[in-house]
């Protein structure tokens, strides 16, 4: 009966902890992280990249590349690849928040230059959302910025429209539990199953 008691009151104690607010870290690659590589495979900060060409993975997208130049949204180095190419981009903590500066090789405006395709942890499509740019260097490249607030998102495929040789990627921003936030939910976990039990 003694040992019960201090077991309540830490039960409790954990559970109103991880009934506060669950607190996020703000993270943002800015593609200098680390040297010029090919993207597929690469894993950066909590973010692993993949690239394919007609479902093959592919060494002609990379990181730390030199594409546009400096743009609003995208300022080399960024990730540059081949447009033809799909990529894709696995958070291993599932993100509320995505953002990035996506250009296209093209120096006009144009609609549904990209497409988004978001996943959440077991896969299903948490929604597909086209990105149109607008002129930024008038020779060269169009662009964007992509924002997502919303369900959290563990994968995202990028794919192009046809007509672009290449495109570029820059400043993305995800967010995740801070590691404080994890051990108090994993303590309220503990306390849920603790209380489950003993009914």
């Amino acid at each position: 009966m003694q040992l019960i008691r201090p077991l309540r009151y830490f039960l409790l104690l954990a559970t109103l902890l991880c009934s506060s607010i669950v607190n996020a870290q703000t993270k943002q690659l800015t593609f200098d992280e680390v040297e010029f590589a090919s993207v597929d495979g690469l894993t950066v900060e909590g973010v692993t990249f993949g690239y394919t060409k007609n479902g093959v993975s592919s060494p002609d997208a990379h990181y730390a590349s030199f594409g546009p130049g400096s743009l609003m949204h995208v300022s080399d180095p960024s990730l540059v690849g081949d447009a033809s190419g799909l990529l894709s981009i696995t958070f291993d903590v599932p993100t509320p928040h995505i953002e990035f500066g996506l250009a296209v090789s093209r120096g006009e405006s144009v609609s549904d230059a990209a497409s988004v395709n978001l996943f959440d942890a077991a896969g299903d499509s948490v929604g597909v959302y086209s990105i149109n740019t607008t002129a930024g260097d008038p020779l060269a490249f169009s662009e964007a910025l992509f924002s997502y607030d919303g369900a959290p998102v563990a994968h995202a495929d990028v794919s192009f429209a046809a007509g672009f040789q290449s495109f570029a990627m820059d400043n993305l921003v995800y967010v995740v539990p801070e590691p404080s936030s994890m051990v108090l939910a994993s303590l309220g976990a503990l306390a849920a199953v603790a209380r489950r039990r003993r009914q």
